[in-house]
This record gives C-alpha cells, sequence and structure tokens, in this order.
C-alpha cells in the first residue's frame, strides 16, 4: 500500500486496514482469479491498466475507481 505523511491517513488505507483479514484474502482471490481469466480481451485489459504486474487490492481498487470517474465501460 502507498504510505502517505503522518496526520493524513488515505481514507481506502483506513477502511482496508480495518477491514477483517478474511474480507482482505477474499479480495485478493478475487484479483487473482480476474487476473488468470483466460479471455484474451481482458487479459489485455489488465495489462493495459497494471502492466505486466499482478496488481494489489488497493491499486485494484484505485484503478477501478479512476475508470468509473471517467465514465469507462469496465
Amino acid at each position: 500500500m502507498r504510505r502517505k505523511k503522518k496526520g493524513n491517513p488515505d481514507p481506502l488505507d483506513r477502511h482496508l486496514a480495518s477491514l477483517p483479514k478474511q474480507a482482505i484474502r477474499d479480495m485478493e482471490a478475487a484479483v487473482d482469479a480476474a487476473w488468470n481469466d483466460p479471455d484474451p480481451a481482458i487479459r489485455a485489459r489488465q495489462r493495459q491498466l497494471f502492466g505486466d504486474r499482478k496488481p494489489t487490492v488497493e491499486e485494484f481498487i484505485r484503478a477501478m475507481a479512476e475508470e468509473v470517474k471517467r465514465g469507462e465501460k469496465l
């Protein structure tokens, strides 16, 4: 996760830190499943968004939020 200055915690960081460990593991499993999708179009889009490195849960959430903000079709 990205580090923010002390006294100015990131809302997403705070939220993820407050989740039960099982919820984080479930989100990691979902990212893994999406990353390993056999559909070439989905794989190409993921590589476009994240390069050759599988994103962390936080990176995935941030990227999807940016897509929604831009009105992109997910």
